[in-house]
């Protein structure tokens, strides 16, 4: 499997799979999928993060994103909150 390593302490994984949690409950709840888009370096290393916890979420790189798609940001997630 390609793509990024995670290499980050288990508390801080955590922390941030929380956080996409959070907010995944948030777009549920007002009847939207939670998608989560990051750089293509790290979607491998953060869908394995979040598979196990949160298989309901897809985790997508901008480059997967097809041009005719508008996308919505709706938060953003990391190690600041």
């Amino acid at each position: 499997d390609r793509g990024a390593t995670n290499t980050m302490p288990p508390q801080t994984a955590q922390q941030i799979v929380k956080q996409i949690a959070d907010k995944a409950v948030e777009l549920t709840q007002t009847g939207r999928s939670a998608v989560v888009l990051c750089s293509p370096q790290i979607r491998s290393a953060l869908r394995k993060m979040v598979e196990n916890s949160l298989p309901h979420v897809a985790v997508l790189a901008y480059n997967e994103v097809v041009p005719e798609i508008a996308v919505e940001a709706v938060g953003m997630v990391g190690l600041n909150g």
